[in-house]
C-alpha cells in the first residue's frame, strides 16, 4: 500500500485522524474479519506510520464499539451478536423518534431544502442500482433527520451508534424487494416530516428500522457471518 502522508508538514492530530478514519473504513468494509487480531506492528507497516497513531486509532475504535481490547491479549475486531444489534436499533428508534417529534421547531427553509435534496440523491442512487452510494445517502439522510431535533449531543451520540452497524448496512438491503421497499419508506418519512405530520413520519420510520434490524440480525446469526468469525477466547 502506498504511504499515506506525502507531506511531512501534516499536523500530528491530522495524521492520527487519517489513520483512525482509514482503519474504521477498513473494518466497516470487511477488510478485517470479525474477531481478527489487529496487531500494532502490522498496521503500522500497512499504513507506513509509527505505532503511536495506531494506538490512538485503536483507542478511538474501541470507544466507537468497533473493536474489543482484551488485557494481555490485544485488540480484536468486534464480533457482534443479535443482542448487540437489537440494542443499537432500539437506541436508534429512540433518538430518531425524538428528532422527528421535535422537527417542526427546527425545520427551517434551509433544512427543508437539505432533506429534500438528500432524498433526491437517494432516489438517484436507487434508480441506478448503486447500492454502495445508496447506503451512503441513506446514512446522510438519517443524520439529517437527527439534526432536526436541534440537539448537538444527540447528534454526536447518534454518529457513534450508527458507526457500529455500518459494517452490516448492506445486509439490510440484500434482496431486491427490501431495496424497493426501502426507497418507498424513505419517501414516506421525508414527505410526512416536510408536511408536519410527525406521527405518521415516526410510524413509518419505526417500521423501516424494524425491518432493517431484522435483516441485519438474520445475517449475523447466519453461517456466512459466523464462519468469518475468528475466536479470541482461546
Amino acid at each position: 500500500m502506498k504511504a499515506l502522508f506525502g507531506n511531512r508538514n501534516n499536523l500530528v492530530t491530522t495524521m492520527q485522524d487519517q489513520v483512525y478514519q482509514i482503519l474504521k473504513s477498513e473494518i466497516c468494509d470487511g477488510t478485517y474479519s470479525p474477531g481478527q487480531w489487529l496487531q500494532e506492528k502490522e498496521l503500522a507497516e500497512h499504513l507506513h506510520v509509527s505505532r503511536s497513531p495506531i494506538r490512538d486509532a485503536l483507542r478511538k475504535l474501541s470507544n466507537d464499539g468497533l473493536v474489543d481490547t482484551i488485557p494481555n491479549k490485544g485488540t480484536f475486531v468486534r464480533v457482534f451478536t443479535a443482542k448487540d444489534i437489537d440494542e443499537v436499533f432500539e437506541f436508534r428508534v429512540l433518538l430518531e423518534s425524538q428528532a422527528i417529534r421535535k422537527s417542526p421547531r427546527f425545520l427551517t427553509p434551509e433544512r427543508k431544502k437539505a432533506i429534500a435534496g438528500c432524498l433526491e440523491n437517494l432516489k438517484k442512487t436507487y434508480q441506478s442500482n448503486d447500492l454502495k452510494n445508496y447506503i451512503e445517502q441513506d446514512t446522510a439522510l438519517h443524520s439529517l433527520i437527527i439534526s432536526l431535533g436541534g440537539n448537538s449531543l444527540i447528534e454526536s451520540t447518534y454518529d457513534k451508534i450508527h458507526s457500529i452497524i455500518q459494517p452490516f448496512r448492506i445486509y439490510s438491503l440484500v434482496s431486491r424487494q427490501r431495496f424497493d421497499e426501502s426507497i418507498v419508506e424513505h419517501e414516506g418519512i421525508v414527505s410526512n416530516i416536510l408536511a408536519g405530520d410527525v406521527e405518521k413520519a415516526e410510524e413509518i420510520n419505526r417500521s423501516h428500522l424494524a425491518l432493517a434490524k431484522g435483516k441485519v440480525i438474520e445475517y449475523i446469526t447466519s453461517k456466512e457471518y459466523l464462519s468469518k468469525c475468528i475466536r479470541t477466547d482461546s
